[in-house]
Order: C-alpha cells, then sequence, then structure tokens
C-alpha cells in the first residue's frame, strides 16, 4: 500500500508531500516515511505505533459481514445489524461511509472496501512496518485520549524510528478520534502543517 501512495504520487508529479494517516492508513504513512523519507515532507501518523498488534476488530468484522448488502434497503437496516456487534455509534457511522449502491440500477448496496481481503490479510496489516530505515522530518502522533492504540511503552519504539516526533493526545476520544472530534484533530494537524510547536 506504501508503493501504492509513491506511485499516486509519481504520477501526478508530486516529488514531495506531508502524508497523514489513521490505523492502518498511519502504518502506510510510516511505511512510506521509513523506505522513501526524501519523499514525504511532514508526517502525521493517528492512534496507531510502529509496532505488531494482537488481533482486535472480530467484532467489525462481524459488524460488516452481518449487513445483507443485496437485500438492503435503506442506510439504518445496515446500523442496525450492525450494530449487534458494533456499540458505539461514530464507529459505526464511520464504518457506514464505506457501504456505496450496488450502481447501475442494482438493488442493494456494496461495501466499498475489499473486506475478504483485509479479514485474510489481517494479521500483516496489524505487523509493525517493515523497514530498517528512520525517517527525521517533522513527525506528529496523535493519539485517542481512551485509546489504547498509542501506549506509553511504544514511546521508545516511536522514537528509534521517528526521532523527531512530538505527540499530542485528543482528549475525550478513542481510536476513532477524527471521526469522534474532527475540528480538534483538524485544528493540531493545521498546526503542524503550518510548522507552529505547541511543545
Amino acid at each position: 500500500m506504501a508503493g501504492d501512495v509513491l506511485a499516486y504520487m509519481d504520477r501526478h508529479g508530486l516529488e514531495q508531500a506531508s502524508i497523514l494517516g489513521h490505523s492502518m492508513g498511519g502504518k502506510v504513512a510510516m511505511q512510506l516515511a521509513l523506505d522513501h523519507p526524501g519523499r514525504v515532507d511532514r508526517l502525521i501518523v493517528a492512534d496507531i505505533a510502529p509496532v505488531a498488534y494482537p488481533r482486535r476488530h472480530d467484532d467489525v468484522f462481524n459488524g460488516l459481514r452481518a449487513v445483507d448488502t443485496a437485500g438492503l434497503k435503506n442506510r439504518r437496516e445496515a446500523d442496525a445489524s450492525i450494530g449487534e456487534f458494533v456499540t458505539t455509534a461514530d464507529i459505526r457511522s464511520f464504518l457506514l461511509k464505506n457501504l456505496v449502491s450496488a450502481g447501475e440500477g442494482k438493488p442493494g448496496y456494496r461495501w466499498r472496501l475489499n473486506l475478504d481481503v483485509i479479514e485474510h490479510d489481517y494479521l500483516n496489516l496489524t505487523a509493525a512496518p517493515d523497514s530498517e530505515g528512520v525517517f527525521e522530518g517533522p513527525t506528529l502522533f496523535l493519539k485517542g485520549g481512551d485509546s489504547d492504540y498509542l501506549r506509553g511503552e511504544y514511546r521508545e519504539e516511536v522514537m528509534k524510528r521517528f526521532p523527531n516526533a512530538q505527540m499530542r493526545v485528543i482528549q475525550e476520544t478513542g481510536h476513532w478520534l477524527h471521526a469522534q472530534k474532527p475540528d480538534a484533530v483538524a485544528a493540531v494537524c493545521r498546526r503542524f502543517l503550518e510548522g507552529k510547536r505547541d511543545d
């Protein structure tokens, strides 16, 4: 996936860019920065660390699989199906952004994401970045205040790979911090991208 981002940058003539990624996207962003540090101007990683994680999304997979996309009449039905497994409304709302019309006059809906591949390759996706590289550019790690994805014991690994990292906590949010407090996350990111430091 980091290679896909690099190919996109090449195709669009982007010699360098600031990159932001959340969760799995954060792992992709870290991999890109570690493998191609000259292509990343500033890096923002939201609520994930450069470590391997244990399996922890079975409730999400079960919720998504519970949705009868072909027979679905509306998003409310999908929300109810997912709700049997995922109780947090903000997370369900975020997941439902991947539900789109089946298209071309077909009944029902479909998932925009490739659920089969994500489930099959889950342990690859939760692995630590596969790189011995170091990214010395400006880096911001954002943590959801109530999330356990970015723990204190991961700080050493973060600083080893990203020595110019700063960390910010978005209070009263979980792992889906950008869905729960989008304005607060945007404000912190904007300050960082403008080169302003709060520490």
